[in-house]
C-alpha cells in the first residue's frame, strides 16, 4: 500500500485528494458539544481540526487517502473516533496513554481528513480500512479501542479478524439503530450530518448474538451513568453476551465521557490493560 507523506501526495492525485479532504473536513457535523475538560499539557482541543495541531500522515488504502497519527512508544494501541468526527476526539486522553503505548489514531473514511469512495459505508468496509492501516504499519496485532461509532468498528474487527485484536476497549458502543434513543435521533435533526453518514446510522444492524458470543478478545465496556444516546439495557446485554467482558459505569458523565472525563477513562483503560500485559 502506497505511503503518502503529510502533504506530499502523488502529483496525479494531489489536487483531487486535497479537494476531497477539505470538503469532507468542512462537512463534519457540528454537535451540541459540551465544554472540553481542562488539560494542562494539551495544545489542541477534542473537536475541531485546528491549524498546527495535525502531525499525521496519509496512506493510500482501499481507494482512499487515510489520515493517521502516531504518538508514544511500546505496545500498539489503535483508537477509533466517534461518528462524523476525527482523531481529535482523543486529544485529552493521548498525553497519558502515549506514556504507556504506541497510540495510532486514524480518521475513518469520509470523516476528518480521510477521503471516501462511492461505496456505501459499512462495518466490513471500515474494518478493511483499519486492517489495511495495521498492515501498512507492520502491526500484527493491537489493543483496539473506540468511542461510539469507533467502538462499533472495533467490535467488528474482533469478529472478522480475531487474530489482530489483543483486547477491546469500548467507550461506549452503539452497534445498531435499535440501540439508539429518541434523544439521539432528535439531536441528529439539529446536527449538520452528511447524508451518507446518516443513512448508515439509520440502516446498520447489530452483529448476531452468536458473532458477539464468539469474540475471544478480553473486552472492556465503559459508559457514563448519564448516557443519553444509547439505551442502557443494551450495555447489560452486550456484557452478558460477550465472553470475558467487563462493564464499568463512570458517574457524572454522559455519551461524551472521553472529553468530559478523560482522566477517569484513562484510569479504567490502563487498569484493564495492565492486567493483560
Amino acid at each position: 500500500m502506497k505511503r503518502i507523506s503529510r502533504l506530499g501526495l502523488p502529483s496525479l492525485w494531489a489536487p483531487l485528494l486535497l479537494l476531497c479532504a477539505s470538503a469532507l473536513a468542512a462537512g463534519t457535523y457540528a454537535q451540541d458539544r459540551p465544554p472540553a475538560a481542562p488539560a494542562e499539557d494539551r495544545a489542541c482541543g477534542p473537536w475541531e481540526i485546528e491549524p498546527g495541531c495535525s502531525e499525521g500522515e496519509f496512506l493510500w488504502i482501499n481507494g482512499i487517502s487515510l489520515y493517521y497519527e502516531v504518538r508514544g512508544q511500546g505496545e500498539q494501541l489503535l483508537l477509533l473516533h466517534g461518528g462524523g468526527g476525527s482523531a481529535e476526539h482523543f486529544n485529552l486522553m493521548l498525553p497519558e496513554l502515549a506514556k504507556h503505548f504506541r497510540v495510532i489514531t486514524p480518521d475513518s473514511r469520509a470523516q476528518g481528513r480521510s477521503t471516501d469512495t462511492e461505496e456505501p459505508l459499512s462495518y466490513r468496509l471500515m474494518v478493511k480500512d483499519m486492517i489495511g492501516l495495521l498492515d501498512s504499519l507492520g502491526i500484527d496485532s493491537a489493543y483496539v479501542g473506540g468511542w461510539s461509532d469507533g467502538a462499533a468498528i472495533a467490535i467488528h474487527m474482533a469478529i472478522y479478524h480475531p487474530e489482530r485484536v489483543r483486547a477491546l476497549l469500548l467507550t461506549p458502543v452503539d452497534l445498531s439503530a435499535e440501540a439508539l434513543t429518541e434523544v439521539f435521533w432528535e439531536q441528529v435533526e439539529q446536527w449538520d450530518v452528511p447524508e451518507k453518514l446518516e443513512t448508515w446510522w439509520r440502516t446498520r444492524s447489530s452483529p448476531a448474538e452468536e458473532e458477539l458470543s464468539g469474540i475471544r478478545a478480553p473486552t472492556l465496556i465503559v459508559a457514563g451513568k448519564d448516557e443519553q444516546f444509547i439505551k442502557h439495557d443494551h450495555f447489560a446485554w452486550w456484557h452478558r453476551v460477550i465472553p470475558k467482558s467487563e462493564l464499568v459505569w463512570i458517574p457524572e458523565t454522559d455519551h461524551f465521557l472521553v472529553v468530559n472525563k478523560p482522566d477517569e477513562v484513562n484510569h479504567v483503560f490502563l487498569s484493564f490493560l495492565n492486567k493483560r500485559r
